[in-house]
């Protein structure tokens, strides 16, 4: 799992979300859900704040941008995924000290694998234990999920695991399909 972070320069007076008050807040990617949606939905619902009422804000068009231009203090605060920033602390890209996070969501699972329940239930259950089975170790995936420790598919309720992904969709008007 990971969680949007909104990170701050670590010499930057902001020490809160309401701090943000009158800075500017760069988001990713209007489609990302860590870079954008949960921070616009969650800083809305959750602390009353609007873009250009209260915050202003801008793109920077990818997660790494943004972490990078807070690190260097080109940024005054950003919205990013943890697993992203932890892949570049981790690589040696950024150096954390430079960054100071201000607030962390709920956690969202990174990446989900499903299929039809009209799957004849035989095949479901070997597709289920194929998938449980599987370890990324030796793949591309034990480099994609490094940092963040995972190194096997789990399993994951809706109902539960991706309860703060509906909220951020009803909140932007996205219809659950």
């Amino acid at each position: 799992q990971y969680v949007m972070r909104i990170i701050v320069p670590a010499a930057s007076s902001i020490h809160s979300i309401n701090d943000l008050r009158g800075h500017r807040l760069t988001f990713t990617d209007p489609t990302s859900n860590s870079g954008f949606k949960a921070p616009y939905v969650i800083l809305a619902n959750d602390f009353g704040m609007l873009p250009d009422r209260d915050y202003r804000i801008g793109f920077s068009h990818s997660h790494q941008a943004s972490i990078h231009g807070v690190a260097a203090g080109e940024l005054e605060a950003a919205a990013v995924a943890s697993d992203l920033f932890n892949r570049l602390a981790g690589q040696g890209a950024i150096d954390p000290a430079a960054i100071r996070v201000i607030y962390e969501s709920e956690p969202f699972p990174p990446v989900a694998i499903g299929f039809t329940h009209a799957l004849e239930p035989d095949l479901a259950r070997r597709i289920r234990a194929a998938l449980l089975d599987f370890r990324f170790k030796g793949t591309s995936l034990e480099a994609e999920f490094a940092s963040s420790g995972a190194d096997r598919f789990v399993p994951v309720s809706y109902k539960n695991d991706y309860a703060l992904i509906r909220r951020i969709d009803d909140a932007v008007g996205r219809e659950h399909v």
